[in-house]
This record gives structure tokens, sequence and C-alpha cells, in this order.
């Protein structure tokens, strides 16, 4: 649909941010603008292929994000069924034995076997709430709201974030060698750039520098007036300034932030691993030490 929408506009004879014009969903404002700053000059092939690369590389990071994910997810849902088997039947045998005591149970023990009662006597409460979330997780039709509390949870982890600003530089760098002396297309693609950032830390850095790019402020200036960046890149850019060529020193810019991305990607997956291991390892054991905290009593009430 979005294809023939496209081709029937252009059909017509209109330009391409005019077609795109037509498909709010799909493209932001802010796209159309980076298209239509290319049109009419000599820089529009280019701009169109840089912004094709950019959704590839876009495409690329949610498929390296999946496969990373891929393991601990399998093994989430092997221990949670695993943990659905014990509330359902194991659990409840515990409760029984320990209620024909006469015994005060312990507040952990009491906290534990009221969560298995949830899960086993309640399931029509969670499990069709669980079912609409991953439905639409995976029809990519989560709320806004909730999409940017999940991101703005899971970016607490050190290596999410070190991962999340890896890709963000690939993305920076490779536009600030598309047009570098061209102010207006650099200020359209910064400005692009933060419209397809979901992490807020880092889009306002893409707004920051795209407002000064409009304003005509050097490179290296604009780049060390972003704390969020690493000094590294106004260091290159003011290298590059005063040889009279971005070219040689933006190129090296985007050639390390694809080695450091690699290198973020990696980390991520063994942190995802590690964060897993945490957190089912705590959770067995809370539930393991609730279950036989009364045990420990059984000899004062003998």
């Amino acid at each position: 649909a979005v294809l023939a929408t496209l081709a029937s506009a252009l059909g017509q004879g209109v330009f391409v941010s005019a077609a795109m014009l037509k498909l709010p969903d799909c493209f932001s404002p802010e796209t159309v603008q980076l298209i239509e700053a290319g049109e009419g000059t000599e820089s529009s092939g280019q701009v169109l292929s840089a912004l094709a690369e950019d959704y590839r590389h876009l495409a690329a990071s949610q498929r390296s994000l999946r496969l990373a994910l891929l393991w601990p997810l399998s093994l989430v849902v092997i221990i949670l069924a695993a943990l659905l088997v014990l509330s359902i039947y194991v659990l409840p045998a515990f409760r029984e034995a320990y209620v024909s005591f006469g015994s005060e149970l312990p507040q952990p023990t009491e906290f534990v076997l009221d969560v298995a009662d949830l899960i086993a006597h309640h399931w029509w409460v969670w499990l069709p709430l669980l079912l609409l979330g991953v439905a639409l997780w995976r029809l990519g039709r989560m709320p806004p709201a909730i999409g940017r509390g999940v991101r703005r949870l899971f970016g607490l982890w050190p290596f999410v974030r070190r991962n999340q600003t890896a890709q963000f530089l690939v993305r920076l760098t490779h536009w600030l060698e598309v047009q570098p002396a061209n102010t207006r297309i650099r200020a359209a693609a910064l400005a692009h750039l933060c419209s397809t950032t979901d992490q807020s830390k880092l889009a306002e850095a893409a707004r920051q520098l795209g407002q000064a790019a409009a304003q005509g402020a050097p490179l290296s200036k604009a780049l060390a007036a972003v704390p969020a960046l690493p000094r590294r890149l106004s260091l290159y850019a003011q290298l590059g300034e005063r040889m009279a060529d971005l070219t040689a020193p933006l190129a090296q810019l985007a050639e390390g932030a694809e080695a450091d991305e690699q290198e973020a990607a990696v980390r991520f997956e063994r942190g995802c691993i590690l964060a897993l291991y945490l957190f089912l390892g705590g959770t067995v054991a809370v539930a393991v030490i609730a279950i036989y905290l009364p045990i420990f009593r059984l000899g004062s009430i003998i």
C-alpha cells in the first residue's frame, strides 16, 4: 500500500517530498524536510542514498538486538514455565502443610505463597494482560508512553546505554559526512536524526546540533557545546576545519564509531545474560528461602 501510494503520487509528476507527505504514518515531517532540502540540487541523489543507508542501519540494529536477546528470552520462558508449575502444584501443598501446624508464617513466606496463589487461581487477570502486551509489542502498536517508560527503565543499565550511544554515534557521523558544507542539508539531517532517535538525551543532542547548524556555527564548536557527545568528535572536527577539509576526519570518526558499535553489541549481549542470571538467581533464592523458613520453627511447634 505504501509503495502504491508513492508510485501514484510520483506518477503525477510531484516531488518525492510531496509524495512522502501523503504517508504521515511512515515518514516524520523532519524526514520529509530532509528530502525537500536536497531536491532541485545536485545533492538530491546523495541525500536519498544517505537516507536509505540510515534506514538500513536502523533495521540492522533492530535485527542485532533481537538476535542478542534471543537466548536470554528463551531462558526466561523456560524458567518462567518452571516457576509456573512450582506455583500451581508445589507451593499450594506447602501452604496446606504449614496451615496444619497452626503457627503464624513469616512475612516472606506469606508473600511468596500469596504470589503463587495469584498465579495459580487468578490467571484470568494476568494472562490476558500478558498476551495483550506481547501482541501489541509484536504488532508495533505499543502505546508511546509505555514504550518510553520501558526504554527509560532499560536505559538505567550501563551496557544498554553504551549500546544506544554507540548506535547513535554511527548514525550521527554518517550524517555529518553528507554535504558538510551545506548547512541547510546538515540541519535537516540532524532534525531527521532527532525525530528517529528513541532516547531523549541523545535526541536532545541531535536537536542542539541541528540548531547550531541552522545558525551557521562551526561544526567543532557545535559538537563541543553538547556535553552528551564524546570529546573526540569536536577535536576531529576542529582538525578538519584547520585543514579546510572535513572529509578525512569525519571518515575516521565514522570508522571508529562502527568499531565501537560492534564492541558495544558484544557487551550488550553479555550484559543481558548476566542481568538475567542475577534476576533469576535472586528470584529462585528468595522463593527457596521463603519456603524453607517455616521449617526452622518446627522445633518450637513440636
